[in-house]
């Protein structure tokens, strides 16, 4: 095997699973090959490395993964399969030959040994029973579906540490909650998925980063072709640099299982996170399909700023919450989040490190960092709003995180019942053009129904 091919290794994920029965029963006859006696946890191991296997066979890249113990605290936590029993499965597929194996590599710092990672991958024999799981039902299963975690201190926010899980009891709003997700789930499944750029669209910047990062990321079927008369061509994006100007771009989308997370209690945040949708450039979005159709996306304007309004049971009655003065919206639009999420009671320093983190600095907005431009920008937003100015540095981010989770909770129940995929996007749904109307008569419905006003959509 070349080093180029080792290099684009991708990680072994223990959340990676099979969701197909047929699947599964492929993989009972791999067990056993393998082993002689019946073992539930090494069974489960199996099913989630050969999904992993699966995966990397159909981007043509290897695995790789360590062979430290306690890389694998959060796959016992999480999925109930720790070091042992996934070292046991890994070398028993090498000892009957379904595996093969490289060197070392690291996987961040090269001089930190800790980040050695051993490379693998399918030898023919696996490839041979393997091959008939149709990469489309590999998923990405979340550790739970429900998620309550710990409040972080500034610091740990800072430091961008991941939040500590928190056990909960199972009662009736949770289980409600989880058995949505199911049921959405199962919907997702029944119905196709993609991103299909035609080859004539310039893609901007942040588009052909997310499409170099596709590989890393495991998200597979993804292609560019080139815009040439002379050829169709469709290249793994795995084997071949982007073109500089012009590419058409397919990518099947992956790991339907979403999730949501509080913080605290029920009451704080709520969040639907984890659908490979989330994560896509707003330019990628224009592009989504869902079964070969082409979507819209309608989103609440202003929702933040107009949400805290009617929290408050007040109607903003302006145009636009985030035009405040003459300085650009989109300064005003982010300060004024900020502005409201923020702990911090110097709304100066808040504003200026938001737009810092942002990098406008960086993206034609030089002087927005300076302290006499984010002074009037400040002063403006709590001139306009001031009937709210009492919510700003109060830290609302988890308490209106919790009624958007509520509302686009409600529109999914909805379009659940119909049988009809709406992909949710923090504050906005995609679905499918044909259901325009309905979307928008949803969103309008389940926001008066919980919030006491009429929302404008957009």
């Amino acid at each position: 095997m070349n080093s180029a091919w080792l290099d684009k290794a991708i990680p072994l994920k223990m959340g990676l699973t099979l969701y197909e029965d047929y699947a599964k029963y492929i993989v009972n006859i791999i067990y056993d090959h393998v082993f002689d006696k019946e073992n539930k946890k090494r069974r489960e191991a199996l099913v989630r490395i050969i999904a992993n296997l699966r995966l990397a066979y159909d981007t043509d890249v290897p695995l790789h993964y360590s062979r430290r113990s306690n890389e694998y605290k959060n796959a016992v936590k999480n999925y109930g399969v720790g070091y042992d029993v996934t070292m046991l499965c890994i070398n028993r597929l090498l000892l009957k030959g379904l595996l093969n194996r490289s060197g070392f590599m690291f996987h961040k710092d090269k001089k930190d040994k800790r980040n050695r990672r051993t490379r693998m991958w399918a030898s023919h024999n696996l490839v041979s029973l393997f091959e008939p799981i149709d990469p489309r039902h590999i998923v990405k299963e979340p550790p739970q579906l429900i998620q309550l975690r710990e409040p972080r201190t500034k610091k740990e926010k800072k430091q961008k540490k991941e939040a500590k899980q928190l056990t909960y009891p199972r009662t009736e709003q949770t289980l409600r909650m989880k058995n949505q997700i199911v049921e959405y789930h199962d919907l997702l499944e029944r119905n196709y998925i993609c991103v299909d750029i035609p080859a004539d669209v310039v893609l901007n910047d942040k588009t052909r980063e997310m499409i170099d990062y596709i590989p890393r990321s495991g998200l597979i079927h993804a292609v560019w072709t080139t815009n040439n008369s002379n050829t169709n061509k469709s290249v793994s994006i795995l084997s071949s640099s982007i073109p500089p100007l012009l590419i058409g771009f397919f990518m099947s989308m992956r790991y339907h299982w979403i999730y949501r997370t509080f913080t605290g209690s029920f009451e704080k945040g709520g969040r639907y996170q984890g659908g490979a949708w989330m994560n896509l450039t707003n330019q990628m979005r224009e592009y989504l399909k869902i079964n070969y159709e082409p979507t819209i996306e309608l989103d609440y304007k202003n929702f933040n700023a107009r949400l805290i309004y009617h929290m408050d049971g007040l109607d903003y009655e302006g145009d636009d919450a985030y035009i405040c003065g003459d300085a650009p919206r989109k300064l005003y639009k982010t300060a004024t989040i900020s502005m409201l999420n923020s702990e911090l009671d110097n709304y100066y320093n808040t504003v200026k490190y938001a737009f810092k983190d942002k990098n406008y600095h960086k993206k034609g907005y030089d002087n927005c960092l300076y302290m006499s431009n984010v002074v009037p920008i400040v002063d403006d937003i709590t001139r306009e709003h001031e009937k709210i100015k009492h919510h700003f540095g109060a830290g609302e981010a988890l308490k209106t995180q919790r009624l958007e989770s509520q509302i686009i909770s409600n529109i999914l129940d909805r379009f659940i019942a119909r049988g009809i995929v709406a992909l949710p996007v923090h504050d906005s749904v995609i679905v499918q053009q044909k259901h325009e109307d309905l979307l928008r008569q949803v969103m309008e419905e389940e926001y008066e129904k919980v919030m006491g006003f009429k929302p404008i959509i957009e």
